[in-house]
């Protein structure tokens, strides 16, 4: 055992990760072990850290269990002077945070803090990359004169794309870009640029990347897709959301814990489609109990607004749509966008008279 068998180990997990995720969950397992049987070990722990708790490890367990564990590789790599492993923890950290729905505003400090420490130390790869992360951020809590565009505080989409034009990691950071891009339009309705999107992007960051923000694309592109199938009935719409409905079926099947109401979603998102809605307002609440119960309240919110959706423009059902609306706004706002939540209460307040109740219903 040197001090390069537990990277090697960790390494071999990811490989190991298209066939079983808890096959590679335990040579991750391994990795570690190893490190703790190497004196020198404490030289590789940052990158043993970055490698299985962002590649390896939120694809089998609660993916909120990893953020002390980026923290640490980060602090970890500092002490030794890895500052690349150390970046790359603190970058993954931010990301695994927006998966798992931390609070907003906390995390906007964050961003903040740890990207401009990249820049001082001429991080430039995770740098580049972690910009469109705290953009996405800022966006959600009305940091942007236009939501669905990724220019504010943090970076401006235009300089971004000039800033790396040629740089190393200029593919990474325009695939970032992206896919926040997407995510704004799920979460701001312009639902045909987000299948648009989808379509440009495809699969390419979970074949090359496989990383958790593969998760959150995936989600965000099947709201995108979904929505334009039901509201044009074109098969390319229709192909498309029901692929991704199989890869989310898949995910959960080879144990992807934090995927299983992606799936239900994706089932009553299906069930809204084929016209069965006895089975759709059944799948809704389904899918949002099982988000919120997993601390997932910001996925919660685009359910909850997704189902809303449903009742109040397909099933023409306002009653029950007002009182999912504000469930999701509850949810928002518990995330930390006001923003968002202030623009469904304008929005869709014509349909209650009361003030927004603090409980969240589970039907």
């Amino acid at each position: 055992v040197d001090v390069y068998s537990s990277p090697a180990f960790a390494l071999f997990g990811m490989i190991k990760k298209a066939a079983s995720f808890k096959t590679a969950a335990l040579y991750a397992d391994r990795g570690f072990q190893l490190l703790d049987m190497c004196k020198e070990g404490k030289r590789t722990e940052s990158r043993v850290t970055y490698i299985s708790w962002f590649q390896i490890y939120p694809f089998s367990r609660p993916i909120h269990s990893t953020l002390k564990h980026l923290l640490r590789g980060y602090k970890v790599g500092m002490e030794v002077g890895d500052v690349e492993s150390a970046m790359w923890n603190v970058s993954q950290y931010i990301c695994n945070s927006i998966v798992a729905g931390k609070p907003l505003k906390s995390l906007a400090v964050d961003c903040v803090t740890y990207i401009e420490q990249m820049k001082t130390l001429k991080a430039d790869f995770t740098y580049h990359m972690s910009l469109p992360f705290a953009q996405g951020v800022l966006n959600m809590i009305g940091d942007a004169e236009d939501p669905l565009k990724l220019s504010g505080s943090a970076m401006v989409e235009e300089d971004f794309l000039e800033m790396i034009e040629s740089s190393e990691g200029q593919f990474w950071s325009s695939l970032h870009l992206q896919i926040f891009q997407s995510m704004m339009c799920s979460y701001f309705g312009d639902f045909e640029n987000g299948a648009k999107l989808a379509f440009e992007r495809g699969d390419v960051y979970e074949k090359k990347n496989g990383s958790p923000l593969a998760m959150t694309d995936i989600l965000h592109q099947g709201v995108s897709l979904y929505a334009m199938a039901r509201k044009t009935k074109k098969k390319r719409y229709i192909k498309a959301a029901k692929k991704i409905k199989k890869k989310v079926a898949d995910w959960v099947k080879k144990g992807n814990v934090n995927a299983v109401h992606y799936h239900s979603l994706f089932e009553a998102e299906d069930a809204a489609l084929e016209g069965k809605s006895d089975v759709a307002t059944k799948l809704y609440p389904k899918a949002k109990i099982s988000a919120a119960r997993s601390g997932f309240q910001h996925d919660a919110a685009l359910i909850s607004e997704r189902h809303a959706e449903y009742l109040l423009h397909d099933l023409k059902e306002n009653d029950r749509a007002a009182q999912c609306f504000q469930d999701s706004i509850q949810y928002y706002k518990g995330w930390g966008s006001d923003y968002k939540a202030d623009m469904l209460r304008k929005k869709y307040s014509y349909l209650w008279t009361d003030a927004i109740p603090n409980e969240i219903t589970f039907n």
